[in-house]
């Protein structure tokens, strides 16, 4: 049996010490470390923000052309980038870039996977950016690379992962360090460049073996893999901390609601949490035992942003809920309300609904300029339930009216399309 140690924030003078399938590593650490020195191969750059989402330039086959991508770039883009700065070709950039931009993850080209009339996408578990930039390089499905490309589409359409995950610390340093990606990125690319060097590809992506390693490979570097791998037990510290702070703000009744609400054919209630917080590791704890195992995570932010979260175990199909929210949105804002589609943003630009997680955002750690929704709290708790409950109808309408197969022509329910309300339409009345 392997065994696995990794020590957490070691000091100068201390032994970073790691052991894995019968290798041991022991470091001592010379220098406190700072990601700069992480990153000391790589040349200053300048991020350019912009609405969303970040720019910056890399060089590809000689030439440099600027990347756009969401803020925070997770392990699905910063595996793309790291493709692309490998495999890049003029032809490549030609096709992706003509205007010397490579959109990754955004802008809905050939190289973001969320579904856009512009790409024709549909958002699947078969498809991330970093798979339709393996695609467009032409690399093969049995190459060497392979079990990269699996791991990133894995962490980028599921919500498994290891513990100490390679893809997790990356959101985790973001976290970190806010203002510089570009560090984060680097260091993201050094793990893979130590992954691929790997003799025969692991299926672990965990950082402790990740870090064995780049000892292996780089034994005369032993400060370099010590700074690697304390920036990374760094952003595991931080977690530990947010999660714990998570827990007070849980437990405070002026920021917590929990419901049980009864869904129709479930053999037990699904629990359904308002939280107001702005501390990221929430949701999860919510979905934790130590929260109740909630089903569903209603999140309102200071900022006035709700982000609704769910547990894989119940199961919730948040489509219905997700085109409610977004026609509501839109009456809310004077618009002409109409339907979104099956998944992606709707027409108000403040609802992006994810079907592959089930979760449904307004506004995010990626997107955090989308305006805060016009709906109070109250009014989203209610679209949720009403959205989830297959057998419930308007209260004041219900029983002259639902229940007896006819429709009111002035419900306020009839534009959201209901399955349940168009039942009722076709059904002859009693």
């Amino acid at each position: 049996m392997s065994k696995k140690t990794f020590v957490v924030g070691a000091k100068p003078g201390q032994n970073l010490v790691i052991e894995e399938d019968g290798v041991r590593v022991e470091i001592v650490v010379s220098a406190e470390p700072t990601l700069h020195e992480i990153t000391e191969d790589f040349e200053p750059i300048e991020v350019e923000s912009i609405e969303n989402g970040i720019r910056y330039p890399i060089v590809v086959a000689g030439q440099t052309v600027m990347v756009e991508t969401h803020v925070g770039p997770d392990n699905d883009e910063v595996t793309a980038q790291w493709l692309i700065e490998r495999e890049g070709t003029a032809e490549f950039l030609a096709k992706h870039a003509p205007d010397g931009v490579l959109r990754l993850g955004v802008g809905g080209g050939d190289l973001d996977e969320h579904p856009k009339e512009s790409n024709g996408h549909v958002r699947t578990k078969v498809n991330c950016t970093t798979t339709l930039t393996a695609r467009e390089l032409r690399i093969a499905v049995d190459s060497k690379l392979a079990p990269i490309l699996t791991y990133a589409l894995k962490r980028d359409t599921t919500a498994t992962s290891e513990p100490f995950d390679f893809a997790g610390t990356i959101k985790l340093l973001h976290k970190l360090y806010p203002n510089d990606p570009l560090k984060v990125i680097a260091w993201g690319k050094r793990g893979l460049d130590a992954k691929l060097a790997e003799e025969k590809l692991a299926k672990t992506f965990s950082v402790q073996h990740i870090g064995v390693l780049m000892c292996m490979q780089s034994p005369d570097k032993p400060q370099m893999v010590a700074n690697w791998l304390l920036e990374g037990a760094r952003a595991k510290a931080l977690e530990q901390t947010t999660f714990l702070e998570a827990r007070a703000d849980f437990r405070n009744p002026d920021k917590t609601t929990c419901m049980d609400f009864e869904l129709h054919e479930r053999p037990r209630p699904i629990r359904i949490v308002t939280i107001k917080s702005d501390n990221p590791e929430m949701s999860k704890f919510a979905r934790s035992k130590d929260g109740g195992l909630s089903d569903v995570v209603i999140l309102n932010k200071a900022s006035g942003q709700v982000q609704i979260f769910t547990s894989e175990k119940a199961k919730l199909d948040m489509a219905e809920v997700a085109r409610i929210l977004d026609y509501e949105e839109q009456k809310a804002l004077g618009m002409t309300p109409t339907l979104m589609g099956p998944e992606g943003t709707g027409l108000s630009k403040r609802w992006h609904f994810m079907r592959n997680g089930q979760m449904i955002l307004n506004g995010s750690n990626t997107h955090p300029d989308v305006p805060a929704t016009m709906l109070s709290l109250e009014q989203v708790v209610s679209l949720v339930k009403i959205g989830l409950h297959p057998q419930m109808f308007d209260e004041q309408r219900a029983e002259l009216y639902c229940q007896r197969g006819r429709c009111h022509p002035t419900c306020p329910w009839r534009g959201w399309d209901l399955p349940r309300c168009n039942k009722v339409r076709s059904t002859p009345a009693a």
